[in-house]
């Protein structure tokens, strides 16, 4: 496998990995209580404390990360089926389709907290940038994280408007009651009726609210930029070390510093302010946007160093089957949380030890199935879906990573 080929992998794999630290609290524990560490009665000042480290060094950073590469991935795929001689729009935009309905089904029937409808919005869109250049693509990431920053400014001055008492009722909205988590916890570890109610109502909530909000903007804003790194080379290991190192000085420390003020805010002010809310998010979208670009020039260094060769094609699997992984996360997570009854049961420290467990049974069913074929079993059914014709699934001498 060329480095070209083997850093794409990489970078998929560790964010596939990633993203599971922060998204652990949000299958451990009821949503809003995995947004708010405080409201939560078994968690310890130190459960507190791994929250904010989670939040500062994970949030957000993979999932941007992996957006990045969803957006490099469309360019290889429609370059792919350009030399192929196929319609890479009818193509692109089939694929986007049986995306957005496994995102339906993945975000109904499993967990709430789905990226593969978002993700297939954006990537219909992302079709109209794919000829920009990557000062273009650049600059439109640049228009998407400042209209985001309008909107959440305005919302900001919205509530400096308000009287005492109306921001004091607003505020107090921040905080369900016990009654209202406790009942969640119950629908979820319930009938499998009651769980399904629960996660249509809470996922129509999050595309319905936080993906124009906030979603949309953050997600194809990382796209963007994921084409036009991937387009000067970045994400397949042709910049310099020199340059790498840079691109770390740059974009890592500034904004895990501006996001370290953000949640020491959110915690002096008990969770119970709307503005420290919205400066939150409007600190993350930038920091957590450049951080993953830090991130991802640490890994590059880390794949071009021939002493991590082995490691690397470890994490390289998961990387090629990136899809299947994504939603194997969930399955294994919602049936000890839901299935087993175990939801809400672990403080945030105590949760971080799922993360191993899963961590552990991706590497294993991964390793398995690849023994046997040449990619994920969601890959091979969206590939089929894609072309319209059933792919050959078994192993061939020599594998092609999937491009999901």
């Amino acid at each position: 496998m060329t480095l070209r080929l083997l850093s794409l992998d990489v970078l998929r794999g560790i964010a596939i990995l990633g993203i599971l630290v922060p998204n652990i609290t949000s299958f451990g524990l009821p949503l809003d209580a995995a947004a708010n560490p405080l409201i939560w009665h078994e968690n310890s000042e130190f459960s507190q404390w791994v929250w904010m480290v989670i939040t500062l060094f994970f949030g957000q950073k993979f999932l941007s990360l992996f957006s990045m590469l969803f957006g490099a991935g469309l360019l290889l795929f429609l370059a792919r089926a350009e030399k192929a001689g196929s319609r890479s729009g009818v193509l692109h935009l089939r694929r986007m389709i049986w995306l957005g309905l496994f995102g339906v089904l993945h975000g109904t029937l499993i967990w709430s907290g789905d990226i593969l409808l978002s993700y297939a919005l954006c990537g219909v869109l992302l079709w109209l940038f794919r000829n920009r250049s990557i000062r273009g693509l650049l600059i439109w990431s640049f228009v998407h994280l400042s209209i985001a920053t309008l909107v959440f400014a305005l919302l900001i001055l919205m509530v400096w408007i308000l009287s005492p008492a109306e921001q004091k009722e607003l505020s107090q909205r921040l905080v369900p009651i016990a009654s209202e988590l406790q009942s969640e916890v119950q629908n979820l570890t319930g009938s499998w009726a009651e769980r399904i109610n629960q996660t249509s109502d809470d996922y129509i909530e999050v595309m319905g609210y936080l993906f124009p909000l906030y979603g949309y903007w953050k997600a194809m804003a990382s796209m963007l930029i994921g084409m036009a790194l991937f387009r000067s080379g970045f994400l397949t290991g042709q910049w310099s070390n020199r340059s790498y190192w840079i691109t770390v000085g740059l974009t890592v420390p500034l904004p895990l510093f501006a996001e370290h003020q953000a949640i020491e805010y959110l915690f002096a002010t008990q969770f119970l302010n709307f503005d420290a809310y919205m400066w939150y998010l409007l600190i993350s979208i930038w920091g957590s946007t450049f951080c993953a670009m830090g991130y991802a020039s640490l890994v590059m260094l880390f794949v071009k160093s021939s002493r991590f060769t082995s490691i690397c094609r470890r994490l390289a699997v998961l990387g090629q089957t990136s899809f299947s992984n994504y939603i194997l996360q969930s399955l294994i997570a919602t049936t000890l949380f839901y299935q087993f009854g175990l939801l809400g049961e672990f403080q945030v420290s105590e949760l971080m030890g799922f993360v191993g467990l899963i961590w552990c049974a991706q590497f294993f069913f991964t390793l398995l199935w690849l023994q046997r074929y040449r990619q994920g079993p969601l890959e091979w059914v969206w590939r089929s879906l894609t072309y319209w014709r059933l792919q050959p699934i078994e192993k061939q001498a020599e594998k092609q990573p999937a491009i999901s």
